[in-house]
């Protein structure tokens, strides 16, 4: 119940970052060499979040797990690099997008957050 939950959240805002993203193509395309990437890397969160509630019964949580953080890191890690991008450009214009690539960072952060607390109940209710 509660992994759907989170999906659900991710999920929602996902899309919201993916209209920041869109809404700031241009800054994106000029700065940061493009804004395919960073709708792929938030295309992705929701299927890490559907591999643990998916895989999880099914392969145990270790791949589950694995395969989840395979979906949370890139994301995570590219978002922050885009978010240094944006901030170190120095420019009044880049504000939007800097504000949409910590939102990206937010989400994949949550997204990791979660991870960690789902392996965490894993091992305790594993060690019981």
């Amino acid at each position: 119940m509660f992994g759907i939950l989170a999906f659900i959240v991710v999920s929602v805002f996902s899309v919201k970052a993916a209209t920041a993203v869109l809404s700031e193509a241009e800054i994106y395309r000029e700065y940061a060499g493009g804004s395919f990437v960073p709708l792929f890397l938030l295309a992705i969160l929701p299927l890490g979040l559907m591999a643990i509630i998916a895989l999880s019964p099914v392969f145990g949580w270790v791949p589950a797990a694995i395969v989840a953080a395979a979906c949370f890191f890139p994301a995570f890690l590219g978002f922050r690099r885009r978010a240094g991008i944006f901030d170190r450009s120095g420019t009044s214009r880049t504000n939007n997008a800097l504000n949409s690539a910590r939102l990206g960072v937010a989400v994949s952060m949550g997204s990791l957050l979660y991870l960690g607390a789902s392996v965490a109940m894993s091992l305790a209710v594993s060690t019981l």
